[in-house]
């Protein structure tokens, strides 16, 4: 569901989550790609950059999700 690669306690949290409440959706399944900032993202011009970049970074056809949170 996008955060469960973050680390190996979130994985075995977001399993027992999934489970115990059905919502099992693997977006790598269902054929949508993650993607996220392409270059540094600590200024806000660096991150207006790095979100333009990764918009470049897109292909026509492909379905993607972006866990990009804004500061």
């Amino acid at each position: 569901m996008g955060y469960e690669d973050m680390d190996k306690e979130v994985t075995v949290l977001v399993k027992k989550l999934v489970k115990e409440y059905n919502i099992d959706i693997d977006c790598r399944e269902l054929g949508v790609n993650y993607i996220g900032r392409k270059g540094p993202s600590v200024t806000s011009e660096e991150k207006l950059k790095s979100f333009l970049n990764m918009l470049d970074n897109l292909k026509a056809g492909e379905t993607y999700y972006s866990l990009i949170i804004p500061h």
